[in-house]
């Protein structure tokens, strides 16, 4: 039957392959939307912006503080729900109805890191995120063999990870725009890392009995501990 190996690839969809098909226009120049660099003898330190942003991880908002010229404190949230998600499969007679539902997201408190001070094109950052990942999966069995058929039962499997998780990324653009370039955008691409996930699994009619393979599945699952960040900015200085 493959139970296991559906849940892992039903999980991988819910959190890994949730997201969004992006797309961004905007009528502003290139030359201003993303500047290179400051203009000689600007300071970038005590600069502020505020932003939004859309990504894997749904849509969200982030704001900005420079407290140095080569280094920016930074808040960011995103959330995205995926309902109902469903999948029709079958397989020697039994079909079976996968409904997936879960959550994305996270907030973060980062800090990004500038190598070189008049060019912010490359940015490194790091942090601690608080996330909301997490997912659902209800499957309905039944059996059809000519005329007959057969109610096999439900299993219901909730899939949760690690809350607080450590964060790295690259940032390719201007996170906090000078007051010159007020506008900025800038690509974030990262990933946190959140832990073995951990399983809980029910089951009723004649599937019941499989419910106590729970240790197989997160054993399945061992391993699937990175969520990887896709998320394009748009910030606007605010100082």
């Amino acid at each position: 039957m493959q139970i296991t190996t559906l849940f892992k690839k039903a999980f991988l969809v819910i959190v890994l392959l949730g997201a969004p098909v992006l797309e961004y226009a905007q009528d502003t120049p290139v030359s201003q939307a993303t500047p290179a660099s400051a203009p000689a003898g600007v300071s970038r330190k005590g600069g502020m912006s505020a932003g939004v942003n859309l990504g894997t991880s749904g849509p969200g908002l982030q704001f900005s503080y420079a407290f140095h010229d080569n280094f920016n404190a930074r808040v960011e949230f995103s959330k995205m729900s995926i309902n109902h998600l469903k999948q029709n499969s079958s397989k020697q007679g039994l079909y079976f109805v996968n409904d997936m539902t879960g959550t994305s997201g996270f907030i973060g408190a980062l800090v990004d890191w500038h190598p070189i001070k008049k060019a912010h094109i490359i940015n490194f950052t790091g942090g601690i995120v608080y996330n909301f990942l997490k997912g659902t999966l209800d499957q309905t069995f039944t059996y059809k063999s000519g005329s007959v058929v057969k109610d096999m039962g439900t299993l219901t499997m909730d899939i949760k990870v690690n809350k607080v998780a450590p964060y790295l990324a690259v940032v390719i653009g201007n996170p906090v725009p000078t007051n010159i370039h007020r506008l900025g955008v800038a690509l974030e691409v990262g990933t946190y890392y959140f832990g073995n996930p951990k399983a809980t699994w029910s089951g009723t009619g004649m599937i019941a009995p499989t419910s106590d393979q729970v240790a197989i599945v997160e054993r399945n699952l061992k391993g699937d501990s990175w969520y990887p960040v896709f998320t394009l900015q748009v910030n606007y200085a605010i100082k």
